[in-house]
């Protein structure tokens, strides 16, 4: 196209080519493809730097050695990445969940057709908007604020999604910014990619130009992503985990009452109470011999094992009931209890149940664990402990990791260069400690997934049944039940919640939370104002203490989980929340609460008003 010049007192026309960039619309296209945030996607590496890099050729991804100019040896820190079987792909996300602390994360799911178009995005950069060099981190402009120490130690980057557009800087070698790949975009293909009748989004006409807006956003769309894969595809919850990187998850269960708009997204004590003591009428049942009346509300890992014991002629005194289920072995045959060796129609042989949260007693693993909806409670409450446990096992693992990259680093280094390594021995030591944390992620994760299972067939199980005889956690004003996995901003609400469950559930350990949460109060109590105390109490006392501080902390914040974390966090404080006239009250009603002498605490809002 020909465009008109004018310089100084010079005028000419100008020859121009326009070429469309593709580098909003792929970023669009990963939102959609897997639950990033949007400032993640935004700073991914293309791999131009990488020592390997994969091409799509013949209908599938091949490595090979990377001919750019820009190629490092060792480096790779592409956002695709070889999985750890031939032909799989796996990805790299550059950041963390905030961006403004250093390290990034594996995961293991790259969707092929979102890797045909990263592939396509990286060699479209590579020849219409090349850079000459990586990028330095310092050299950007994030949105946000990120201490300039973080930015030096990220080094340097070849950004996929480098905007060739971008006025911020004339090497086009930035990062595009979330508002620019985003705001605009997003409601567009939301709008043009919407059924019939759908309310994604709206066209809003102008004189001279068309608008687009939506009331999803990034956020939005990424929590959604993550509920289609758990609740409609029943992904494994390994997987979910590593998707979502370092955010930390609490299992919770809800209801959904007749007419009402909105519900809580928690039991209350009171619900859970109910649930914890709902499950011992079936004791009632085993020591009538009616057990086998109690069967359309029960779930087993094996059918078989419910013909056999769910009967009249079963001894009473075999059934075992705990919290979460009913062990109906007395808990002696954890030595069979796992996957058949030999299978015969005579006889067959079963290993035993693998170890896991719970030791050799593993019940969520077993083939003999009976339990239903009566259980919800104790088995989201088992559920919450394993997800603490993952998530402090998961930071030992990347810290290990980490050591084990650099002592790794310093000897390639020191081979390269003919020198001697004397680090030997202490990389051994940290190699066997990252591989046992390894082995312990992997037996937690296999936990966590088999309940999540069981809970999922307990949920469905409840919404299905026909009887209502002995599934007592259901009131006549409730109709539906549903778990729920929410990311939080902190871990305060995975704490809070397994510390509460400990007061209620036999089965149910606070051994790990308690003094993380009671760190975590004495703290908040020490930032408005109030003198730490939880920490002078002894364990039974802190555990009482730091729940009553808890029921507190929901009531001044209105049950706001995302504002009792900005609290905790500090980046609020209790000025900010009660009234000059209350302030007094709640601080004296707190610290009353921490140093173990409360025992009457604020009165919480019921759950049915």
């Amino acid at each position: 196209m020909r465009r008109y010049r004018k310089r100084g007192r010079k005028r000419y026309f100008e020859e121009m080519h326009e070429l469309w960039s593709p580098v909003k619309i792929v970023a669009n296209y990963t939102l959609l493809s897997i639950p990033l945030r949007g400032q993640q996607i935004c700073w991914l590496d293309s791999g131009e730097g990488d020592e390997f890099v994969p091409l799509w050729r013949d209908g599938k991804v091949h490595w090979i050695e990377n001919p750019s100019p820009l190629a490092t040896r060792k480096r790779n820190k592409g956002f695709i990445q070889k999985g750890n079987n031939d032909g799989e792909l796996s990805a790299y996300i550059t950041t963390n969940k905030t961006g403004k602390k250093l390290g990034g994360y594996d995961i293991p799911f790259m969707p092929e057709d979102l890797a045909y178009w990263i592939i396509q995005l990286r060699e479209w950069q590579s020849k219409y908007n090349p850079i000459e060099e990586l990028t330095l981190w310092t050299q950007i402009n994030p949105q946000q604020r990120i201490h300039k120490d973080i930015l030096k130690r990220r080094g340097k980057q070849s950004f996929l999604f480098r905007d060739p557009a971008s006025h911020a800087c004339d090497e086009k070698a930035s990062p595009m910014r979330t508002t620019t790949a985003f705001t605009r975009t997003l409601p567009a293909l939301l709008f043009h990619s919407q059924r019939p009748g759908a309310d994604l989004a709206e066209k809003i006409e102008k004189k001279s130009s068309v608008d687009y807006k939506s009331q999803f956003t990034p956020h939005a769309l990424r929590v959604s992503l993550i509920t289609a894969y758990i609740v409609d595809g029943r992904a494994p919850i390994a997987v979910i985990s590593k998707l979502v990187g370092h955010s930390s998850l609490v299992m919770t269960i809800y209801y959904t009452k007749v007419g009402a708009s909105k519900m809580r997204l928690e039991m209350a004590a009171a619900e859970k109470r109910a649930l914890e003591q709902s499950h011992y009428r079936y004791e009632d049942l085993i020591l009538q011999k009616k057990i086998e009346e109690a069967r359309p509300e029960l779930i087993a890992t094996d059918r078989s094992i419910m013909d056999q014991c769910l009967t009249p002629n079963w001894p009473s005194g075999a059934f075992q009931l705990m919290s979460f289920g009913i062990c109906p072995m007395s808990g002696n045959k954890c030595d069979e209890g796992g996957m058949a060796l030999v299978e015969r129609k005579v006889e067959a042989q079963y290993a035993p149940v693998p170890n896991g949260y719970l030791g050799t007693r593993n019940c969520p693993q077993c083939r003999f664990f009976i339990t239903g909806p009566a259980f919800l409670g104790g088995l989201s409450a088992i559920a919450n402990e394993i997800i603490l446990e993952i998530n402090v096992t998961r930071n030992e693992y990347h810290e290990l990791e980490e050591k084990r990259q650099t002592l790794d680093d310093e000897r390639y280094d020191a081979e390269s260069s003919g020198q001697f390594f004397g680090k030997e021995r202490t990389l051994k030591k940290i190699t066997s400690a990252y591989e046992e944390k390894a082995k312990k992620l992997d037996m937690l994760l296999t936990d966590l997934q088999h309940l999540y299972r069981l809970i999922s067939q307990s949920t469905e199980l409840l919404k299905t049944s026909e009887t209502g005889q002995h599934q007592l956690i259901v009131s006549g004003n409730y109709v539906e039940m549903e778990m729920h996995l929410e990311e939080q901003s902190s871990e305060f609400r995975l704490l809070a919640e397994v510390c509460a469950n400990a007061e209620i559930y036999e089965s149910a350990s606070a051994s790990r939370a308690r003094p993380l949460l009671s760190q975590m109060l004495d703290k908040l109590a020490d930032t408005n104002g109030i003198a730490p105390a939880i920490f002078r109490l002894t364990e039974d006392q802190q555990l009482k203490a730091a729940n009553q501080v808890v029921r507190l902390i929901m009531q001044v914040t209105q049950n706001n989980w995302h504002v009792a974390d900005q609290l905790i966090n500090g980046q609020i404080t209790l000025e900010d929340l009660a009234e000059p006239l209350q302030l007094g009250d709640v601080r004296q009603e707190i610290e009353s609460a921490m140093n173990g002498s409360l025992k009457f605490p604020l009165e919480i809002e019921s759950c049915n008003e």
